[in-house]
């Protein structure tokens, strides 16, 4: 199971307003098979207006992924992770600190939506600081592979103030990111409309 690498780099949000967290993200691809973790390449610009999606690519282990990502809408971040040359599953995680000062809360939760008559599971976790609603922050993942989507695809543990978040083993995801609001069915939405 692949956890935050203590001493990793990569990009991070600092608070994404209202003191949501104290520098998280540090989103990376990890490989099963070769224990190796890859910061993800964003590119030059990963905070674009809404709507705005972002593409780059990179290369890890000699597998070619291509990213995508942007605010999809307004308060909702989108990153896509896809295998485009290679046949490893890879994982994509995350992790930092909270900033809830002890007063964390994590809870994993299920969304169910339908792509071409087919049932499919939106795995989602809510990081909340107790006694406040401002600081609340969600992320759910969708598979690309609609069969992966039967099982959870998304795990997370907490240890005081930091959370690492990380996917099962996949060919390719789509992880949406929100502060305070649950947008799981928003989410569901656009899943149908993107893979049918």
């Amino acid at each position: 199971t692949p956890l935050f690498p203590s001493t990793f780099t990569g990009y991070v949000w600092s608070d994404l307003g209202q003191d949501v967290f104290d520098n998280w993200g540090y989103f990376y691809i990890y490989l099963p098979k070769k224990y190796t973790y890859h910061a993800i390449d964003f590119g030059w610009n990963i905070n674009n207006a809404d709507g705005v999606t972002n593409k780059t690519q990179m290369v890890a282990n000699g597998n070619v992924f291509e990213i995508q990502h942007g605010w999809a809408v307004q308060g909702v971040f989108r990153l896509s992770v896809t295998l485009l040359e290679g046949n490893e599953l890879f994982q994509v995680g995350m992790g930092g600190n909270m900033g809830c000062d002890s007063y964390c809360q994590l809870n994993e939760f299920a969304a169910y939506y339908t792509v071409s008559g087919r049932q499919a599971r939106l795995s989602c976790i809510k990081s909340k600081q107790i006694g406040t609603t401002s600081e609340d922050f969600f992320v759910c993942a969708v598979p690309h592979c609609v069969a992966s989507a039967k099982r959870a695809s998304l795990s997370a543990s907490r240890d005081g103030d930091y959370l690492s978040a990380f996917t099962a083993p996949l060919d390719g995801v789509t992880l949406y990111f929100s502060k305070r609001q649950n947008v799981a069915d928003w989410i569901a939405f656009d899943t149908e409309l993107t893979q049918t």
